[in-house]
């Protein structure tokens, strides 16, 4: 029986110097009761990207949750995804300084958890691929970004269910596509649809359902504490993956060292599409909402 690989990654990042009852805020009601929930289920494997300037805050005012991450990383539940450690749109920084971002977040987590990252998160999703050449010299092997970036050069949905492989002057990089579907779906649907949007992905038997998205959804949006932890979704949701025998949970970097990629793809200059909305000038926007 052939199984779908639910690669799930979160993002976690809060803008440096926020407001200290911000952070407070997001540990209380998101980023601690979501640690919590998945130390019980040790083999439920996930991605995990914080920004370095996050995690110094979350070591410096919950160590009890700082001590939880260690424990599920050296017990093998997250793989870590570098970035800049500032959490910068690497496209609009000098090419050095990108170099020392994401070497900066690379040692970080290094010490303090002792993993080195091969995936790294694309902040905003902002792609060029100017960034190969970059992210090649800083040991990066792949990355995410939306399925909308593939559908822009052309990619029909139902062969977005692996990784490419692109290059930048002969330097590769692993390019993954995350799933609007599932995006919508977790953790906003019922449990039972949301596996259902993850078999869909069910096409071929290497094929993934990938999500990467911000932890904040889960429990720091409006509605959503009550949703995933009060009543228990995100409980309810990692139990019925682990004891679904037809869907796997691995970590990014162990699909890609295993599955072959899907082919070659070329991704043109691009963020979500939300972004490229928020981006045009005013008549043009008016022109889209029409």
């Amino acid at each position: 029986m052939s199984k779908t690989a639910l690669l799930f990654g979160i993002h976690m990042h809060q803008p440096v110097d926020n407001f200290d009852w911000v952070i407070e805020h997001a540990i209380e009601v998101c980023y601690k009761p979501f640690f919590e929930v998945m130390s019980r289920y040790p083999s439920f494997r996930f991605s995990l990207h914080c920004s370095g300037w996050l995690m110094e805050q979350i070591q410096l005012r919950d160590a009890q949750l700082y001590r939880l991450i260690q424990q599920l990383s050296q017990g093998g539940s997250i793989e870590f995804f570098s970035a800049g450690y500032y959490e910068p749109i690497l496209s609009v920084i000098p090419s050095q300084d990108r170099i020392a971002q994401i070497e900066k977040l690379n040692r970080s987590i290094s010490e303090s958890f002792g993993q080195t990252p091969k995936g790294l998160w694309l902040t905003e999703r902002v792609w060029e691929s100017s960034l190969i050449t970059d992210l090649h010299r800083s040991k990066i092997e792949y990355t995410v970004m939306d399925d909308y970036h593939f559908q822009c050069a052309g990619f029909d949905e139902e062969v977005l269910d692996g990784y490419y492989m692109s290059e930048e002057g002969g330097k590769r990089l692993g390019i993954f596509p995350i799933s609007k579907k599932l995006r919508y779906a977790l953790p906003f649907q019922s449990v039972e649809k949301a596996l259902n949007v993850i078999k869909s992905y069910n096409r071929l038997e290497s094929s993934a359902a990938i999500i990467f998205d911000d932890a904040e959804k889960f429990g720091m949006w409006p509605g959503t504490h009550e949703w995933v932890y009060t009543k228990g979704w995100l409980e309810k949701f990692v139990q019925a993956v682990l004891s679904d025998e037809t869907i796997e949970t691995l970590h990014f970097g162990e699909y890609f060292k295993h599955a072959k990629p899907r082919g070659i793809a070329y991704v043109p200059n691009v963020s979500y599409y939300e972004m490229g909305e928020w981006s045009l000038n005013a008549d043009d926007a008016r022109r889209l909402e029409r």
